[in-house]
């Protein structure tokens, strides 16, 4: 998703309703989800009236991306325009030094849509309070940890609870390693 949750992971950077996250290692960007059964969903980390109210425009994240076998991007996702229905969200690929790799252009949703990004299927999902240090800040969090058998993948998104909006970090493993790594590196807000 150009960004935000899926989580406004391709939340926002794969744009996908929800979410069993499956990696692929190398590739540009990470794939689809496997879609929880009708109801059987995790609690949202966040209303959406809480992101409306936390996304305004010129509010901005950069993540470093890692990935295995492949060297860390770093991504920024910048709100452009914001107003009751919709928000639109910027992405950008740099590379270490900060020379532009791709840039993904815009990607409109409604807050619904963004909303819907965090939704994770209550059958294989642990919700847990914690603390996550990050380079952005030490933050009180849920950890939300989705486990695919069928992939042997277990995906952990780490949601701020005072800063709605994407994970501060996500880890996926698969099998006994990590695979990839969303790291919030600075948010600033308008």
């Amino acid at each position: 998703m150009a960004p935000l949750l899926l989580v406004l992971v391709d939340l926002l950077a794969c744009a996908h309703p929800s979410p069993v996250l499956q990696v692929q290692t190398g590739g540009d960007r990470l794939p689809a989800f496997t879609a929880a059964p009708e109801g059987a969903l995790a609690p949202n980390p966040f209303t959406t009236e809480a992101l409306r109210g936390a996304l305004a425009v010129g509010c901005t994240f950069r993540f470093e991306m890692r990935r295995v076998g492949v060297d860390s991007t770093f991504e920024q996702w910048r709100i452009v325009a914001a107003n009751a229905d919709t928000v639109t969200i910027n992405t950008t690929s740099l590379n270490a030094e900060g020379a532009l790799l791709k840039d993904e252009g815009d990607a409109t949703y409604t807050w619904d849509e963004l909303h819907h990004h965090a939704d994770f299927p209550a059958a294989t999902t642990v919700r847990e309070e914690g603390v996550v240090q990050v380079p952005a800040g030490t933050f009180s969090v849920w950890h939300y940890i989705v486990r695919d058998e069928a992939a042997d993948t277990t995906s952990r998104f780490d949601f701020a609870k005072d800063a709605p909006g994407p994970p501060v970090k996500l880890t996926v493993q698969q099998g006994k390693g990590t695979v990839y790594e969303m790291i919030l590196l600075e948010r600033t807000r308008p």
